[in-house]
């Protein structure tokens, strides 16, 4: 005889209101666009308290998920056959409601089998994604085909490829030709490149696809919402991309309409300020012991600049909205390029290191931030990470980094832009650059 416990109840209520979840969504659908369909909000009950009926069955009474295999199967066929008849009469092509019925037995017998906290996840995803229908189809809308295929790509290559790199650490003298060169030429500093040792494959890749990754994020988001939004938002998504393609864009643009000026200042003060939020990220994401350092600095530059960006908007009378060129991050020769300019900066901030101390490092800082504050930041990390560096000079290296990062920003604005805007983009940068600098120093 078998008793059941009060367990086994509050999994079955679990599972009803799973799929109570999905119907409400699904019902709501149905009663908008005036189609019925194949199941609502009752049948989606009826469907999980299903699943939970042969997860519940298969383990209590036959010890076997051969019952469950069979109740699947059973019901797969039956939605089949539902999107068979229903596609014929009302001349259907989707099958979204047959597919989540699928889920929505799977999440009933999951429920009952010991996996209901992951049921309950995967249910609040399927209501997402389910409700979120129409600005899905609006963002596929705005996406090219060229844009797709790039998506693709990097996707192969950052999940099939990156899980068969090597994770070591590699010094040039690793290379036979490097190491035999040693052995022939005299005075090549062998015990410098055997200190090299920064060349791991699977990180270095692994840095690639966590840039890409935050930028693609900007990238969806300013696909989703528009540069119709405003430009403050504009700056805001582009900044998380991209802030020196915000910041040369709105440069031009004052430079073509110099009566507006507030606005494009808002855009590039907030795409610039927002770049201080991605690079805290970083540093969470691969040392958060550098982190808690970082974070006093870096915030102030980044809630200075904010602050600046309010100032600004109260100022503005009209807004002009501004779309950015930013290409998508998930191209292959950007991601390649970007791994190259990671290792040259990895590189020159070890030798420096190696070779002139933690005044080394700095100057590479100084070097890289000219160009981009992802490469050194990340460079920075993984040496503070590997114990190459004290926590307090990482701090101030990637301050040096994002300060100079900054200034040249400043400088495009004043030196390319309309005065007046090239003045005030000049001022709110100092600013922020003298808060960094002097926050670094002090904590």
């Amino acid at each position: 005889m078998v008793v059941l416990d009060w367990g086994v109840f509050v999994d079955f209520l679990i599972a009803l209101a799973l799929g109570a979840i999905i119907g409400m969504e699904r019902e709501v659908e149905q009663q908008r666009s005036k189609i019925v369909d194949f199941a609502g909000l009752r049948t989606f009950i009826f469907i999980t308290m299903q699943g939970a009926l042969a997860g519940y069955l298969s383990t209590a009474f036959f010890s076997s998920y051969t019952f469950i295999y069979l109740a699947f199967f059973g019901f797969t066929l039956l939605a089949i056959a539902s999107y068979i008849v229903l596609a014929y009469l009302q001349k259907k092509a989707g099958a979204t409601t047959e597919v989540t019925a699928i889920l929505a037995f799977v999440i009933g017998i999951m429920v009952m089998v010991g996996f209901r906290d992951f049921a309950v996840v995967v249910t609040v995803f399927i209501a997402v994604f389910l409700a979120l229908r129409p600005e899905l189809h609006a963002i596929a809308k705005r996406i090219e085909k060229s844009e797709i295929f790039a998506g693709l790509e990097f996707a192969v290559i950052s999940l099939v490829i990156l899980p068969f790199l090597p994770n070591y650490k590699y010094s040039p003298l690793d290379l036979p030709i490097i190491a035999k060169l040693t052995e022939a030429v005299p005075g090549i500093p062998v015990d410098v490149l055997a200190q090299l040792n920064v060349f791991n494959p699977y990180k270095i890749w692994l840095m690639v696809v966590l840039i890409s990754g935050i930028s693609f994020v900007g990238y969806i988001l300013s696909k989703f919402i528009g540069a119709e939004k405003g430009v403050g938002l504009t700056g805001l998504l582009g900044g998380i991309v991209s802030s020196t393609a915000v910041t040369t864009s709105f440069t031009a643009e004052s430079k073509k309409m110099p009566a507006i000026v507030y606005p494009f200042v808002l855009g590039v003060v907030i795409a610039c300020s927002t770049m201080f939020f991605r690079v805290l990220l970083e540093v969470l994401i691969v040392n958060t012991a550098l982190f808690k350092s970082l974070a006093i600095p870096i915030l102030m530059m980044g809630m200075t600049g904010f602050f600046a960006a309010f100032v600004i908007y109260r100022k503005q009378t009209k807004e002009h909205a501004k779309a950015v060129d930013i290409e998508s991050p998930f191209a292959l020769i950007p991601a390649i390029k970007f791994a190259l300019f990671f290792v040259a900066v990895l590189v020159v901030s070890k030798l420096g290191q190696i070779l002139f101390g933690t005044t080394g490092v700095f100057v590479a800082s100084f070097l890289s931030g000219l160009a981009d504050v992802d490469a050194i930041t990340l460079s920075v990390a993984n040496l503070a990470a590997a114990g190459d560096m004290t926590t307090k000079s990482a701090v101030i290296a990637i301050v040096i980094a994002v300060s100079t990062n900054t200034a040249v920003k400043g400088l495009l604005a004043y030196f390319l832009g309309a005065k007046k805007f090239g003045r005030v983009i000049a001022a709110i940068f100092s600013i922020i650059l003298a808060v960094g600098i002097i926050t670094a120093v002090l904590v």
